[in-house]
């Protein structure tokens, strides 16, 4: 138990020192001539590439923020800092991070380039010379609240930190559990990790997946001690990869974390097992276990701070509850934040602390607990409100219709994922059943009602957003209650009848294999666009300009643009992402591959020239421009006309059975 306790401890203390950055390097005052001397040969006022002159130059204490001006008063821009302070797309030069503004056209990129290949030439490495102390907290927006900013952690401390949590937690329990619990919750552990291995499709299965980045993936791709390590190395990870590897280590701790949410909530080392079990097995949660998506992250966030607050509230070893309580702050916060709904374990955790077995936690304790929750929450709503204010606004105004939609999802075997049996076994729906029965029979009534307005508080909310590609997504959120439920249900049945136990868990085991299509279905025109663009990445020459059509879709949103994101490299691009849109013009893509500089250009049509146009054209007329270039390809793929996200294919008319994906090169 020592051993746990040190590390519990230990994460603390990583933590704790996690964001005590010592200093950050400056700029000194009268260095005007030798930041201008970066980009010779160009001078202020000199034209860069057709049409855009460097404007202006502006040197700050920790940036040189440099400005080009183009056509009409168009405006780019370039940021430079030092490497500790580099952002995920930098690029690096000897002395220099390189953040390179959105251009608003093709030729403002050409610019930016250029500027970039003269500071590469210039730069001697030598350039920061000065430091000066740095406040904890620096890096974040003015608009993230102190506590954020307090809580911004180098992210690969803050996967190692949750990962010693997690463990600590888990021995804890497991020592004084029943031997055959022991063994058991390892096993359900290796057993769920070698599922996904085998089944879990390495795919992006979330909303706006080539533009946004959770934060649990963001932290530590930018991290400055991964980064480090990588190069140590000599290996290049790319965002895309590490997001669906970082899916993988949570998805592989969500047993252990469930095992020590249930087993204090329940309190019974047996449910929590089963909880473990059930989790390792569900094809619901294998499905997601290899994407970029935020939901198995946020069950494991969540339900670690679910473990540490059942410790802070129950625990008998003083030791730990002290340590559980300054760890339970550091975990509300990303487990409130990581999901727009997660808001909603504020009202969860005040009900757990404030209501369920009271007899287990002294007054004192919970008001510590309901003081840590409510001001992490209160905290937390503000930053909720100050990003999703217009979303909720909006679900205001269109409550009723949302609420009149909830029987129709309650009833729908497509919207409602417990009613799928691919995804939701139906042994573990009975169970959970039993489990509901039990409780009120057993005269649990706040513990059955705790579970019942969870599982109901994220059914109806989700009702707001319907759609059944997406659903599977969304109803994560009900894994956990339901589990819990079911795990309550099967002690109940294993009481009642040995054989009926042995269905259940038997059931169980084998659904994921028979679910095994469902779980791996890439098939959608979406899934398969991100699979071949991984596959021709790394046979694109290092450097090389990728041009592509993104339609309606931010620059943001270019396929090449966050495909070739990566760090442990020298640059933090492997290619030159430039974006044409549907708002550049029809002859916009035809001019931007006539007029790249660059010798290596690449031109992509992806789906974007089949959804980013009018119903009624058959294709982007900027994509089809390009047929008289006769512009050799290099690879393509036909796929099939089935949409995974709507938004990304709203322009396709009717009728469409297949869709050419492809890239080109033009002749050097």
């Amino acid at each position: 138990m020592r051993l746990a306790l040190a590390v519990l401890v230990g994460a603390l203390l990583v933590f704790l020192t996690a964001n005590l950055r010592a200093d950050e390097y400056v700029i000194e005052e009268e260095r005007e001539a030798d930041v201008q001397a970066l980009f010779e040969p160009y001078r202020l006022g000199a034209e860069v590439s057709p049409g855009w002159r460097l404007w202006t130059i502006s040197i700050e204490p920790t940036q040189i923020v440099v400005g080009l001006q183009g056509p009409e008063q168009a405006r780019a821009e370039l940021t430079l800092v030092h490497h500790a302070a580099r952002g995920a797309s930098a690029e690096r030069t000897a002395s220099f991070a390189v953040d390179l503004g959105a251009a608003p056209v093709p030729a403002a990129a050409t610019a930016q380039r250029e500027l970039v290949a003269a500071l590469r030439k210039n730069d001697d490495g030598r350039f920061w010379r000065a430091i000066r102390p740095l406040p904890v907290g620096r890096g974040q927006g003015s608009g993230t609240p102190l506590f954020g900013r307090l809580l911004a952690f180098d992210g690969l401390v803050l996967l190692v930190g949750l990962f010693a949590i997690v463990i600590a937690l888990a021995v804890r329990l497991l020592w004084v559990a029943p031997r055959w619990v022991k063994w058991a919750v390892p096993a359900a552990t290796l057993a769920g990790l070698l599922l996904r291995v085998a089944l879990a499709p390495p795919a992006l299965l979330g909303a706006w997946p080539w533009s946004r980045t959770s934060p649990h993936v963001r932290t530590l791709f930018e991290s400055r001690l991964f980064d480090a390590l990588a190069r140590d190395a000599g290996h290049v990870v790319y965002m895309t990869d590490l997001s669906l590897d970082v899916g993988l280590f949570y998805a592989a701790l969500t047993p252990l974390v469930l095992f020590s949410h249930a087993t204090q909530l329940l309190r019974d080392a047996r449910a929590g097992a089963f909880v473990a079990f059930a989790v390792a097995f569900s094809p619901h949660h294998i499905r997601f276990s290899r994407c970029e998506d935020a939901f198995v992250p946020s069950i494991v966030l969540t339900s670690t701070a679910f473990a540490l607050l059942h410790t802070l509230l129950r625990e008998r070893s003083r030791s730990f509850r002290i340590v559980a309580g300054l760890l339970l702050p550091i975990v509300l916060w990303p487990a409130y934040l990581l999901r727009p709904l997660n808001i909603l374990f504020l009202g969860i955790y005040l009900f757990a602390a404030s209501v369920l077995h009271p007899d287990e936690a002294p007054r004192g304790r919970r008001v510590l607990a309901i003081g840590i929750v409510g001001i992490v929450g209160v905290l937390a709503v503000a930053e909720f409100f100050s990003v999703h204010g217009t979303t909720i606004g909006d679900a205001t105004t269109s409550s009723g219709q949302w609420l009149l939609g909830v029987p129709q999802v309650l009833i729908s075997p497509d919207l409602n994922l417990l009613l799928q049996p691919a995804f939701t076994p139906p042994v573990i729906l009975v169970a959970a059943g039993v489990g509901v029965w039990a409780l009120f029979r057993r005269g649990q009534r706040r513990l059955a009602w705790f579970l019942i307005v969870w599982l109901s508080a994220f059914f109806v909310t989700h009702a707001y957003v319907v759609d059944a590609a997406m659903q599977p997504r969304y109803h994560l959120h009900l894994l956990v209650p339901t589990l819990l439920l079911a795990a309550v249900g099967a002690l109940e049945i294993a009481k009642r009848s040995r054989p009926a136990i042995g269905l259940l868990c038997g059931t169980a085991i084998v659904t994921p294999f028979l679910a095994r299509n469902a779980i791996a279905d890439v098939g959608s025109a979406d899934t398969r666009e991100y699979s071949f663009v991984r596959s021709i990445r790394d046979t694109i020459p290092e450097d090389c300009a990728v041009i592509e059509y993104i339609g309606d879709e931010n620059a943001k949103d270019a396929r090449f643009g966050r495909i070739g994101l990566r760090t442990g490299a020298p640059t933090h691009q492997r290619f030159r992402s430039v974006a044409v849109t549907r708002a550049d013009g029809p002859n916009a893509l035809v001019d931007a591959v006539r007029h790249e500089n660059d010798g290596c250009v690449f031109v992509y049509e992806g789906l974007a020239c089949w959804g980013g146009k009018d119903p009624s054209e058959p294709y982007a007329p900027a994509c089809a421009a390009l047929d008289a270039m006769k512009l050799p390809s290099v690879a393509e793929e036909h796929v099939p006309a089935r949409v995974y996200e709507r938004r990304v294919l709203e322009g396709l008319g009717t009728g469409q059975g297949s869709l050419r994906l492809r890239m080109m090169r033009r002749a050097e």
